[in-house]
């Protein structure tokens, strides 16, 4: 994707950069600038100032995206520098509301945490939209906006969890690309095993995304078996090789063995599903430690500031849409039908038969 032009030293035609050639770009500026001594003064002082935004994408359902937030906070705490009170985390749109161990992470170490945002995919909210009965596109991503900028206020990083696939939440003009660009936030996409279908399934999103304007900085594979075929060894070793030849600069940040917190809940040599885990804490120091040894937290926290350092903004504009432009009747229906409750929209579709949104 290109990223911009940049004018050469003579002031020649303009050359572009994808965001891999941009980080690349920026790494022998910031060496030439501390072999010289210049900047290192501001630099440090804009460092301090700024807030870091990740987006956390996955790319199916179930493939472990607040797993990973919540690895990636333990690491910021950790190994990256940074207080509680410097960080944050939001899930700005969901379709599960029960609490989650990463909110009970924040929760136990004073970190600020909105474990359920503005936009929630409650049975029949998608069918009320249509129809006129909620929040107009706009509504729900100014909502949105309003949260993620009320919870950065002060922070040096915020990860923000994206929900479902990419695509989730496009019915109502709020996908998880359309909320990172309205947030100018880069993706990191947590990919699955395997390795064709792995890479296909990163390529395939990353399109959708930078489709929309959104930078995808790079990819996390997660729950990977450590042995057989698809062995987390054997399926990093091809994914390696296949970002060297064709990534197109985008980074690779670790790949992450299964964690099987089922271990905990053995009861006399078995799992016992009905016995729940008596120490939760248990679960935060397993996910903690598979992420100290497989994931590179300071080339991750780096790429991102490089990105912000080169472009103030790591999206563009995205492309237009005309059929997410209202309909006069549509507009209208946004405008002056009588909005529904949430109580009174689930219980007729829960009455009716709706199990999702």
């Amino acid at each position: 994707m290109s990223s911009g032009p940049e004018l050469d030293g003579g002031g020649q035609a303009p050359r572009h950069f994808t965001a891999g050639g941009w980080i690349e770009r920026i790494r022998t500026l910031c060496a030439e600038s501390r072999k010289s001594g210049i900047g290192e003064k501001s630099a440090s002082s804009e460092r301090r100032k700024e807030t870091l935004k990740l987006f956390v994408a996955g790319d199916r359902s179930q493939v472990g995206k607040s797993t990973v937030s919540l690895g990636l906070l333990t690491l910021l705490l950790k190994c990256g520098g940074y207080r509680p009170s410097e960080i944050a985390y939001i899930k700005p749109a969901t379709q599960c509301e029960q609490t989650q161990l990463v909110q009970k992470f924040c929760d136990a170490h004073q970190i600020d945490c909105v474990g359920i945002g503005p936009l929630v995919f409650y049975s029949g909210f998608t069918r009320a939209f249509l129809d006129g009965r909620t929040d107009s596109t706009e509504q729900i991503l100014e909502k949105i906006c309003a949260r993620v900028d009320e919870i950065s206020a002060n922070k040096r990083f915020v990860i923000i969890d994206g929900v479902g696939y990419p695509a989730v939440g496009s019915i109502c003009g709020c996908s998880n690309a359309v909320i990172a660009n309205r947030l100018k936030a880069p993706v990191l996409l947590v990919g699955r095993k395997g390795v064709g279908d792995a890479v296909d399934s990163f390529n395939l999103n990353a399109a959708f995304f930078e489709h929309h304007g959104v930078t995808v900085i790079g990819a996390l594979f997660n729950r990977l078996p450590k042995d057989g075929y698809y062995s987390l060894e054997n399926c990093k070793n091809a994914i390696s090789k296949y970002f060297e030849q064709y990534g197109g600069g985008k980074g690779l940040y670790g790949f992450i063995p299964e964690i099987h917190f089922e271990a905990l809940a053995e009861k006399d040599g078995k799992v016992d599903a009905e016995v729940p885990l008596e120490n939760e804490l248990q679960r935060v120091t397993m996910v903690q430690d598979h992420f100290e040894k497989h994931v590179d937290i300071v080339k991750l926290i780096r790429d991102i500031r490089l990105l912000n350092f080169a472009h103030g903004t790591v999206v563009r504009p995205g492309p237009a849409q005309p059929h997410r432009r209202p309909s006069e009747t549509t507009a209208r229906n946004h405008t002056m039908l009588t909005k529904r409750s949430r109580e009174d929209i689930q219980l007729s579709a829960m009455t009716g038969g709706a199990k999702g949104g």
